[in-house]
């Protein structure tokens, strides 16, 4: 029923951002989650007692039966999309779980530094898995760096210091 209104509220957004140039990812998000906001709140506002002393009817009507099979079908994928989240927590987990932790004495002390100043902001383990083929930042709770075991034998300090750096970023 609002399929008009939300259109023409998604290129509002879409024209505000094209006229203020470039903008960074916090402006883009702005812009557009007002919009979704927007366009979601239409129904509340096109079901008042104004909407409806105007006339405003459904623009379309399902059969109950019909309303059944759309939710039904909404609901597997909503749900294979769950489970498709939930298998990549737990894979994440299993990864968390077969890590072995650095010891930080092992590292060079450029790389050691820039460990010690970060941690100290926000508890960050440092592991090194086999598992893994590029570095990799994980976890809300309890943040970890993944290094590859074959990027911690090989890389260079500065280089392994500015991967640590990049990963850090990440958290």
């Amino acid at each position: 029923n609002s399929m008009v209104e939300g259109i023409a509220i998604a290129l509002f957004g879409w024209i505000l951002l094209r006229s203020l140039g470039r903008q960074n990812s916090s402006t883009r998000f702005a812009v557009w989650f007002s919009a979704m906001v927007a366009i979601a709140a239409l129904p509340l506002f096109e079901n008042s007692a104004a909407g409806n002393a105007m006339g405003v009817h459904s623009a379309f009507r399902l059969p109950g039966i019909a309303a059944v099979y759309v939710f039904v079908l909404w609901a597997a994928v909503a749900g294979v999309g769950l489970a498709r989240i939930a298998l990549g927590f737990w894979r994440l987990r299993q990864l968390r779980r077969s890590c072995t932790a650095i010891d930080s004495d092992r590292l060079d002390p450029v790389v050691r530094d820039t460990l010690s100043k970060f941690s100290s902001r926000r508890n960050v383990t440092l592991d090194v898995s086999e598992r893994v083929r590029v570095p990799v930042a994980i976890g809300f709770l309890k943040p970890a760096i993944i290094i590859p075991k074959w990027a911690l034998e090989e890389l260079p300090a500065l280089e392994l210091n500015a991967v640590l750096l990049h990963e850090f970023a990440h958290l």
